[in-house]
């Protein structure tokens, strides 16, 4: 059996739209070379004739390792500045230096530290 094509828009998206080639039966009258095509006038969708796409490949193992890198740091700094703000908090309640090392667990070295810090950071 013979048949002719037609091009029909499709939506393929929010606001895509692609014409479809759809076969129906041969009426040599209808055959316009506009509307109505013969099968081999209509050429092939662009996106047939492209290479296909590279498949998504898995992270290397490199990659991992840098991202648990960054996290390790993240984890550090995070503690660092939790750390940072209990001594502010208790400096502003009135404890002194060996007090706050004794309550967070630190030497008083390290809040001294984590103190002139905080004093460069402020205006």
């Amino acid at each position: 059996m013979r048949t002719m094509t037609i091009l029909m828009p499709m939506q393929t998206g929010c606001a895509g739209v692609t014409r479809v080639a759809v076969s129906l039966p041969y009426v040599a009258a209808l055959i316009d070379g506009t509307k109505y095509l013969e099968p081999d006038d209509v050429k092939p969708p662009k996106a047939a004739t492209e290479t296909p796409q590279r498949a998504p490949r898995a992270p290397t193992i490199r990659a991992l390792v840098r991202h648990v890198v960054r996290a390790v740091d993240a984890e550090a700094d995070d503690a660092r500045l939790r750390r940072r703000q209990r001594a502010q908090a208790l400096v502003a309640y009135g404890m002194r230096q060996t007090e706050i090392a004794e309550a967070l667990g630190v030497s008083k070295q390290t809040v001294s530290q984590d103190l002139a810090e905080v004093a460069s950071a402020l205006p």
